[in-house]
């Protein structure tokens, strides 16, 4: 995987070519299966010619690996940009908000959290995409276990993220309001679970 995003840097901030067609392969990579992917497809969200994609990203694979590589990179900003606003707070108001730091660190927002849903399932079955989220999953990890201990909740962060990303299958699949649904029940749950069972400090 590339080094780990810069603090306070946006992923490739640069403007090129290049990044123009990563920015639109990435957006089609979330909206829609990795099979619709192609250069013609690209060429078109980004008004530039097909040799033009071609002679950046030489093979379909390349096109493929490093858009999704630039959506890890997204995935993980997000996580640290969270992280930062809750070191930033109180030691009470990081307990008091932490429901909302969650949901915002681990989901997409509204606009996107459908096809997010739908992405996890489909993505699985491309090995250098499920690597490239494995790669991903050890920054995106750290940065939603220091949001946790900024909070006094020393619960497992698999088990955290794992919680909030099915509470947002459900919100969605039962057309609940989202996200306020999910940070409503997991505040319930840091409520009544993780003060029995993760012991918070």
């Amino acid at each position: 995987m590339s080094p780990e995003p810069v603090e306070g840097n946006s992923p490739r901030e640069e403007t090129s070519v290049e990044t123009r067609i990563l920015e639109a392969a990435a957006k089609m990579l979330r909206h829609s299966s990795p099979s619709s992917l192609s250069y013609r497809a690209v060429a078109r969200q980004t008004d530039l010619p097909h040799s033009t994609v071609q002679y950046h990203f030489p093979t379909r694979e390349e096109l493929l690996t490093e858009s999704m590589k630039y959506n890890v990179e997204v995935w993980v900003d997000r996580a640290r940009k969270v992280r930062d606003e809750v070191l930033a707070l109180s030691p009470e108001e990081r307990k008091r908000q932490l429901p909302q730091f969650l949901v915002r660190a681990i989901l997409p927002n509204k606009q996107d959290i459908r096809s997010y849903l739908i992405q996890g399932l489909t993505m699985a079955e491309y090995d250098k995409i499920a690597e490239k989220n494995r790669e991903g999953r050890v920054y995106f990890d750290k940065y939603v276990r220091e949001i946790l201990d900024s909070a006094d909740f020393h619960c497992p962060t698999d088990v955290v993220i794992a919680l909030v990303d099915g509470l947002a299958y459900e919100t969605v699949s039962e057309g609940l309001d989202f996200p306020e649904n999910v940070i409503e029940k997991v505040s319930r749950f840091l409520t009544h679970v993780l003060s029995i069972a993760c012991r918070p400090s």
